[in-house]
């Protein structure tokens, strides 16, 4: 962010939607932030959103989605013989994993992209109303469903 608190790069204006639509909106439910990823924990098992950027990004337009998953603490410990338990699991070790795309009535991997000019409310807007809609029914029905074994 430059100091005039103009982005320097399309992926600052993601950042600013995180900060500013996605961090509260996510908070009043119950999750916590850590860099790009929403956790919440429910009972053993922690619900995952993540915000992926593409390899494909560059200074002036960042390409990213949301990956949605459930880390369950029973079959971590199960898959790993460990009884350590990440506080903040990374989504590559949830056992259930899902891009939201697959989730919204397309069922489509979907990739957004914002451009370093980008008016970032409407877009900001239209990711909480996936979440709230799509994302969050979704992970509120399986975080209590451990399943024998990974799978998505």
């Amino acid at each position: 962010m430059s100091r005039n608190g103009k982005p320097e790069r399309a992926a600052d204006s993601l950042n600013r939607i995180l900060s500013l639509q996605i961090g509260p909106f996510l908070r009043a439910k119950g999750f916590k932030r850590k860099g790009r990823t929403f956790h919440k924990w429910v009972g053993e098992n922690c619900q995952v959103i993540n915000f992926q950027g593409s390899w494909t990004s560059d200074r002036l337009q960042h390409h990213f989605t949301i990956n949605v998953s459930v880390f369950y603490s029973k079959l971590y410990r199960t898959q790993t013989g460990t009884d350590f338990i990440p506080e903040f699991p990374i989504e590559p070790l949830c056992q259930w994993r899902q891009r939201i795309g697959n989730l919204l009535p397309d069922h489509r991997d979907k990739w957004w992209t914002i451009a370093l000019d980008d008016m970032t409310e409407v877009l900001g807007a239209e990711l909480v109303d996936d979440l709230e809609r799509y994302a969050l029914p979704e992970l509120d029905s399986r975080v209590e469903q451990e399943p024998s074994r990974s799978g998505r």
